[in-house]
């Protein structure tokens, strides 16, 4: 028999053969928990940003990296982040490596295997059925693991770049993550109609303008069949009511949306919660209010 088939043989038996096709499976695995510790590292981030606006209503008003250290908020989240990002990393140089290594594999059995190849078509008429049989099943298998094993090299190039890249240069991803989470906190000023004394008063008009309403759409609901005229002139009257507190809550509903995270961070986050909340309710239920009147007096306008 030749020697370079009787080497290939020797080095790449079926016991071998089969322990590189499992081994080529595990790169789908490494990347899978690559990509799942870089998910972590984003959750981390989004945490980390998210201590920058309470970190400023607790009185930081620096912009830079080092003036948020002191915040223990700030520095607990920065130490898990960096963790989190240290974890990607590790498992991220592990399919470097698993991927090179798989290249090189990938090489050097090319190379034998082609050698073999060329010698086992050269030599296979001479030898017995059995022999030709292990032979043609040994070259089937390890076209196999080679194909497995090129896909196995190439996985490392399929990453996206921020999958490769992320947090590389650690420093001045920080700084980054700092920098957009005060850019975002600039300008935020506690809307006037959250402020506690205008909460306040807010509150006491909405619920004024409750009665308003329910008292005028009552009056034009029950005077639509009697007296259209009268109805109308009550539907005017919650209508005006009406606008006020519509006006009310779409600010409210406003503020809320445009500064949801400075709220959210603020001491008196769930008072101005109620407020909005019950602002939205009392609006809701006088449209259902006005809208049942104005249904009444239009039909009463319609028969008349």
């Amino acid at each position: 028999m030749a020697k370079a088939w009787d080497e290939f043989r020797k080095e790449y038996d079926d016991k071998t053969l089969k322990a590189m096709e499992n081994s080529v499976k595990e790169v789908a695995k490494i990347k899978q928990q690559m990509l799942k510790f870089l998910n972590d590292a984003y959750t981390r981030e989004d945490a980390l940003a998210d201590t920058i606006p309470k970190a400023r209503m607790a009185g930081i008003t620096g912009k830079r990296t080092d003036d948020f250290r002191a915040n223990k908020e700030f520095s607990k989240a920065l130490g898990l982040w960096k963790k989190a990002v240290e974890t990607y990393q590790d498992e991220l140089a592990a399919l470097s490596a698993y991927c090179d290594a798989a290249e090189k594999t990938h090489a050097a059995l090319k190379r034998k295997r082609d050698a073999a190849d060329k010698e086992f078509k050269k030599t296979k008429a001479s030898m017995d059925a059995k022999a030709q049989k292990d032979g043609l099943v040994a070259l089937k298998k390890s076209a196999a693991v080679l194909d497995g094993l090129k896909k196995s090299a190439g996985t490392y190039g399929t990453l996206k770049t921020h999958e490769v890249f992320y947090a590389a240069r650690l420093k001045a991803s920080i700084d980054g993550i700092v920098a957009k989470a005060v850019k975002d906190c600039e300008g935020e000023e506690l809307p006037e109609i959250l402020e506690d004394a205008k909460r306040n008063k807010n509150i006491k008009a909405a619920l004024r303008m409750v009665k308003s309403i329910g008292k005028y759409s009552k009056f034009a609901g029950e005077l639509a069949e009697s007296d259209v005229d009268k109805a109308k002139k009550s539907l005017k009257e919650a209508s005006k009511h009406m606008t006020t507190l519509a006006a009310m809550n779409k600010d409210y509903q406003a503020a809320f949306k445009k500064q949801k995270k400075f709220i959210n961070a603020h001491n008196d986050k769930k008072a101005m919660i109620e407020v909005i909340s019950k602002i939205a309710k009392a609006h809701k239920t006088c449209t259902r209010i006005y809208e049942d009147a104005e249904d009444k007096v239009e039909d009463a306008v319609s028969a008349s």
